[in-house]
């Protein structure tokens, strides 16, 4: 099933002023502790959650902030994340309960909702990318 994505002017013009804005080269700033936002996408992934964030946050020499879009799930996903999310001020959910039918559109939301201005660089991980 392919899903697509309607794009309306506004939509590419920020995603290209985001995609403008990511420094690809940690050569050009003298940072000590960059700050890195990670854009996870979730569905049905509970078994990989605990060792997916771990290895995020427990990341050396960087800041990191993890914004997290749950697709609607069966397996307890969303229960897990909001639980985890309780006990650390890093996670960030967007609201959830819809279904968006892959991981391409729940980065495209993250990309949409989430503001860059104060991060280094951005990232993207799937649920089970450990």
């Amino acid at each position: 099933m392919s899903v697509f994505i309607p794009l309306n002017l506004l939509s590419i013009n920020r995603f290209t002023n985001f995609i403008l804005s990511i420094n690809l080269s940690p050569f050009n700033k003298d940072i000590a502790n960059p700050k890195v936002a990670i854009l996870l996408a979730i569905f049905n992934g509970v078994q990989y959650l605990q060792e997916q964030l771990e290895s995020i946050l427990n990341q050396e020499h960087v800041a990191v902030e993890v914004f997290v879009s749950v697709d609607a799930s069966s397996d307890g996903s969303e229960q897990w994340i909001e639980e985890k999310a309780l006990s650390d001020v890093r996670i960030h959910i967007l609201s959830h309960g819809q279904r968006f039918g892959g991981a391409a559109p729940n980065f495209f939301r993250l990309i949409r909702e989430i503001d860059f201005s104060s991060f280094d660089y951005v990232s993207l991980a799937d649920q089970d990318d450990i």
